[in-house]
């Protein structure tokens, strides 16, 4: 059996959703030079462009490739069964509110693929009984597989002691993490 660990997840109703849209886009820290927007590619789908600095792109995510259908085909193609789904980039940015919309989306989309698609919780990593009862919430009630980690929140790192208590948390309660890179590391100049 072939499980891909790393499938991008973003909503699939970002790009048509305004208040969804804004939930990802006002995020992105502007007081650390990261500048997202909408634009359009050749075709006229839109796209989410995040630039670091100014004029120069890191990621582009394009509406139409998150879809459960892209993906099973994209998995179907290349012979993957199984795969293991994260937010790409914005999970070190998200408010909980948010976090809460890419979480119930995921969960829906993981039981529509019978059994394919597994998600990852979405939940800020800052402690706090709220974000605590969204990681719960997420394992117990929507059936997340474990949670995604950013490999750096701002320009702290994991083993910074603002991430203590929310790491103990997930030692107690023996979550499977997936850590993934940010687009530019904190120290990127």
């Amino acid at each position: 059996m072939i499980i891909d660990i790393n499938i991008h997840h973003l909503p699939q109703n970002l790009f048509t959703d305004e208040k969804l849209l804004n939930g990802f886009l006002s995020t992105a820290p502007r007081a650390y030079g990261e500048i997202a927007y909408v634009g359009k590619v050749e075709s006229g789908a839109r796209q989410i462009i995040l630039e670091k600095p100014k004029g120069h792109q890191n990621l582009n995510f394009v509406e139409g490739d998150y879809s459960m259908e892209a993906k099973l085909k994209a998995m179907d193609e290349a012979g993957v069964d199984k795969a293991i789904m994260r937010v790409p980039v914005w999970q070190e940015w998200l408010g909980l509110d948010t976090c809460k919309i890419v979480n119930d989306e995921s969960a829906a989309m993981c039981k529509q693929s019978k059994g394919r698609l597994y998600g990852t919780a979405c939940v800020p990593p800052w402690g706090g009984k709220e974000n605590i009862y969204e990681l719960e919430r997420c394992l117990k009630e929507l059936g997340m597989v474990g949670v995604q980690l950013a490999c750096h929140y701002g320009q702290i790192y994991l083993d910074d002691e603002a991430f203590k208590p929310y790491l103990k948390v997930l030692n107690e309660m023996r979550v499977p993490i997936v850590v993934h890179h940010t687009p530019m590391p904190a120290r990127w100049e």
